[in-house]
């Protein structure tokens, strides 16, 4: 047995303006200091250090629009930072809001990443000191509207999204039972995807119900006629009922669909498909004392769900099947909070 201790040192020291009505500013300057020590860390001992300038303008030519620019300036020790320019455009009319974003995003390989090896009777994780840092385009687009129906307030979201990412760091198992995994670099990683979401209240009920479909981009799909995007979609529910001014019922549920999946395996495309499952959490609040005091009680994961089949096929007659961990099962909490 050893310890690994990993240590962050930051700062943060940020000027801004609030108080003008169509120009504001934010200036700020980001420090941290990371270290990593121990038998299980290449070497016994890492350090990297990253220092960033930043800076956000924000510029409301009339009331409905909003300008925001924003750009920051990295320099990382270890990997070599780009610069990452952002703006945020938002236009809202009646009861319409639209939002409109493109951000470019970096983030370097973190040290459990890079050189933790985490092996031990339920763990063979091995960290890849060779891995580049991620980059990525993302654009974003979004919705909000609100209205009245049967009187009840209706809140309802639309989004859209695009996101290029190169150099994506994931979990790669080595071998076909997935015993031993390691970390290493998606070259090219697209993904698109929309969502719905709309939230209602009438009386002492609160409901609110989503929907999503996720796109991944198959890299294999340059090599073999398979599909060059995999999607999947979800759903969730949330429903909140106020028993009583100081207690409320929650109950939250998520869906979650099939979700395929292909790899290379000896010059042959293989083809897995991950089982759909259902989450359901519940809990109870009450407060106390003014609110001072909130006592939560509840369950998380009903269903007990601890494990989903992951279906694998090749071209041949040949096929296999293993277990996807998602949790560890049904639990129950209890949960006191204090304001002061």
């Amino acid at each position: 047995q050893d310890n690994s201790r990993f240590e962050l040192f930051m700062g943060k020291l940020i000027l801004s303006n609030n108080n003008h009505e169509k120009f504001k500013y934010q200036l700020g300057l980001d420090l941290q200091h990371q270290t990593a020590k121990g038998q299980r860390i290449l070497n016994k001992y890492q350090t990297q250090n990253n220092y960033a300038l930043f800076s956000t303008v924000e510029y409301a030519p009339n009331k409905r629009l909003i300008l925001r620019p924003s750009g920051r300036l990295i320099n990382n020790t270890n990997y070599n930072a780009p610069f990452i320019p952002a703006l945020n455009i938002l236009y809202s009319f009646n009861n319409y809001k639209i939002r409109a974003s493109y951000a470019k995003g970096f983030r370097a390989p973190d040290f459990k990443e890079l050189f933790l090896n985490f092996v031990d009777i339920n763990h063979n994780i091995v960290g890849n000191e060779d891995l580049l840092a991620e980059q990525s385009h993302n654009y974003n687009y979004n919705i909000d509207f609100q209205h009245n129906f049967l009187g009840s307030n209706i809140k309802s979201n639309i989004s859209a999204f695009y996101a290029k990412i190169f150099n994506k760091i994931d979990l790669y198992s080595s071998t076909l039972n997935q015993e031993k995994f390691t970390y290493f670099n998606i070259e090219k990683f697209y993904t698109k995807g929309v969502s719905f979401n709309s939230n209602a209240s009438y009386n002492k009920i609160e409901l609110s119900v989503g929907a999503s479909q996720i796109g991944r981009y198959n890299n294999l799909s340059q090599l073999s006629s398979i599909p060059k995007y995999i999607y999947s979609t979800d759903y969730n529910i949330s429903a909140f009922y106020y028993l009583s001014k100081t207690s409320k019922l929650n109950l939250f549920y998520k869906y979650v669909g099939k979700s395929p999946n292909y790899r290379l395996l000896n010059s042959e495309v293989i083809e897995s498909t991950s089982e759909s499952y259902n989450m359901l959490d519940v809990s109870l609040n009450k407060s106390i004392y003014n609110n001072k005091i909130t006592l939560t009680i509840g369950a998380k994961n009903l269903f007990d769900i601890k494990e989903i089949k992951q279906n694998n096929s090749t071209n041949s007659v040949h096929s296999s099947s293993s277990n996807m961990s998602i949790g560890y099962g049904r639990s129950f909490f209890m949960q006191l909070n204090l304001r002061l």
